[in-house]
């Protein structure tokens, strides 16, 4: 049933209308949070930078993952397109993640959300990846929501370790505007998406500027990350979902409290509901009818077409408790899903977070950076000898990191 999907896309037969990713909007602007400026760094002294290996007593030792996952651009490098007219703007813009930094509580991420990776062409949608300088702001001890879990609505809802958003499976567009059948973004506008699995949505009242993001597991990003892998190690953290817990990749722990045990593809506890109409949820719910399954609308044109089963490795929320490389001792850890066709269902986080969310970084929130807040530079790539500057506003402290 998982080729029809594939099928239906690779045959043409999704509407070229709905390819420009203005669905995301439903017809209201796309808000992102605002933050305030970060504070002025001014370096009273020249950094001393420790040797691998060394001892230094005043040295902060940093082994939260939080603080060593982000892909900074610590050399310039700028986005690239082999379309001319896309690369005539991310050519502009630095890519990845400009900044770091963390208070006791939380860590900050400031990044333009254009990759290094490259990006495009997006064949039926004319915006282009801008510089959305944001700010996202992520909890150093998330916690389960022991309440009502909250949605993953649309917009953000996480953010890869190169700084690019990640936004949920919906492109805000249900059949007749009922609000009942959503539509899959990653089959409706699968189409427009580049070859890293991205796309930008469009900026409302202007067409040609744009956020790029992820709907699914981000490929290009991914090769980056851990080229070449297809089970031989376990996935490396590839971004983290605004309640602050990690996001991996497919790859993981065949038994989660065994780092010893062997590595098996993460499976999805969805499955693709064995339905010819659409009258009811996978719960069995009476609702507005959508359309009968066809050539035009697949199986899994829908995010209703999928129900949880628990047939997988993941819960509802498409994560589990696990013991990773970068958490030992475990942590709750959501993964992007595969088939044996490619990303399937919920692809990144599932219709709810499993944690508590800051709400800073949702809608039209807002993220005030401290002003004691200490920056963190990661090693450049290739100098073995550089072990990480940590740098507090006006004041420098030597630093290493865990090896």
């Amino acid at each position: 049933m998982r080729k029809t999907i594939a099928a239906a896309v690779g045959a043409g037969l999704l509407s070229a209308q709905v390819l420009a990713c203005d669905l995301h909007l439903g017809g209201v602007d796309l808000l992102e949070p605002v933050a305030s400026p970060w504070p002025e760094l001014t370096l009273k002294t020249t950094p001393t930078v420790a040797a691998k290996g060394s001892d230094l007593p005043a040295a902060i030792e940093i082994t939260d993952p939080l603080i060593l996952a982000w892909k900074q651009n610590l050399t310039g490098v700028k986005g690239t397109s082999t379309n001319v007219t896309i690369n005539a703007t991310v050519s502009t813009i630095d890519a990845d993640v400009r900044t770091v930094g963390y208070t006791t509580s939380s860590v900050y991420v400031r990044a333009t959300g254009v990759p290094s990776h490259t990006v495009g062409p997006f064949p039926g949608n004319p915006a282009t990846p801008t510089d959305r300088d944001r700010t996202f702001r992520l909890p150093r001890a998330p916690a389960e929501n022991t309440g009502t879990k909250t949605a993953t609505g649309l917009g953000a809802i996480g953010v890869m370790v190169n700084g690019v958003p990640f936004f949920n499976p919906q492109d805000a567009a249900s059949y007749n505007n009922q609000n009942v059948w959503h539509q899959n973004a990653n089959v409706v506008e699968a189409p427009s998406f580049d070859t890293g699995r991205g796309h930008p949505a469009p900026l409302m009242g202007n067409v040609t500027q744009g956020v790029y993001h992820y709907h699914q597991s981000p490929a290009l990003l991914i090769n980056q990350l851990d080229a070449g892998n297809t089970g031989q190690h376990h996935s490396p953290i590839i971004g983290y979902a605004f309640d602050g817990f990690p996001i991996y990749g497919p790859y993981g722990l065949s038994d989660p409290n065994n780092l010893n045990s062997s590595i098996e593809r993460v499976e999805s506890g969805y499955t693709l509901r064995n339905i010819t109409t659409r009258t009811a949820l996978a719960d069995g719910t009476d609702v507005t009818d959508g359309p009968a399954v066809s050539g035009t609308f697949p199986l899994g044109y829908y995010v209703e077409d999928f129900g949880f089963t628990g047939l997988g490795d993941l819960d509802i929320y498409n994560g589990r408790f696990t013991k990773t490389p970068e958490y030992p001792a475990g942590t709750y850890a959501y993964f992007a899903t595969l088939d044996t066709n490619g990303a399937f269902y919920p692809y990144l986080v599932g219709p709810r977070y499993f944690g508590v969310v800051d709400p800073g970084n949702i809608g039209n929130g807002t993220i005030t950076v401290p002003g004691d807040i200490t920056y963190f530079v990661a090693p450049e790539p290739g100098a073995g000898m550089l072990c990480g500057i940590f740098l507090n506003c006006g004041m420098l402290c030597r630093g290493r990191r865990s090896h």
